[in-house]
């Protein structure tokens, strides 16, 4: 907590005119993996985001910024059994820091993750959990006009989670989520500055 109060002290400590709100949202596509039995089960499904995101740049195309961040997917189990049905539903809550260069971006967050497994067929169960977790991004935005732009990224999201077996004895696993996501991105306008000032980062071409 001390690092995210210094880091935004920091940032508001450079000159506030050339910062931007920015509000993106969208759809992703995910794949799971739980690591820590002979058999690792994959899920794939879809889901959608959204991000309020605070950046100041400090030069040369390069800026920092404070966000925080949501996403849900729901996923089935990839592997194909008549009898056995299971979907994942998991949001995730977090807030981070981005450093942009120019239009590319890398981030960092820490949050919570919400994990639900329901199992359907002849095995009817649902499992719940929560647990702290990270993620880790890469990204780039597309300017289509002064405000707005579309916004790509791929993301690992980390988590360690103890569940049951199916004899019912708690088993640690480590989850990974990686997602695809592409969405809109939209300069809040009370802050842009005049035409031609503000981050290169958002704005530029």
């Amino acid at each position: 907590m001390k690092f995210y109060f210094l880091l935004t002290l920091l940032l508001f400590s450079f000159t506030a005119q050339s910062a931007e709100l920015m509000l993106s949202g969208g759809v992703d596509f995910n794949q799971t993996n739980l690591f820590g039995q002979n058999k690792s089960p994959t899920y794939r499904g879809s889901g959608q985001w959204g991000e309020l995101e605070y950046l100041l740049p400090f030069g040369g195309g390069n800026a920092l910024s404070l966000f925080g961040h949501y996403h849900q997917s729901e996923q089935d189990n990839t592997f194909k059994e008549s009898l056995i049905k299971e979907k994942l539903t998991l949001p995730y809550y977090g807030a981070g820091m981005k450093y942009w260069m120019n239009r590319t971006f890398l981030s960092f967050s820490y949050g919570k993750l919400r994990f639900k497994d329901d199992v359907t067929g002849d095995v009817e169960r649902v499992i719940k959990t929560d647990a702290n977790s990270f993620e880790l991004g890469v990204g780039y935005r597309v300017r289509l006009a002064r405000a707005v732009g579309l916004i790509f990224s791929l993301n690992a999201n980390y988590a360690s989670l103890r569940l049951p077996d199916s004899s019912n004895v708690p088993y640690k696993y480590n989850f990974w989520n990686y997602r695809a996501a592409v969405g809109l991105n939209f300069v809040i306008p009370s802050s842009l500055g005049p035409a031609g000032s503000g981050p290169s980062t958002s704005t530029s071409n």
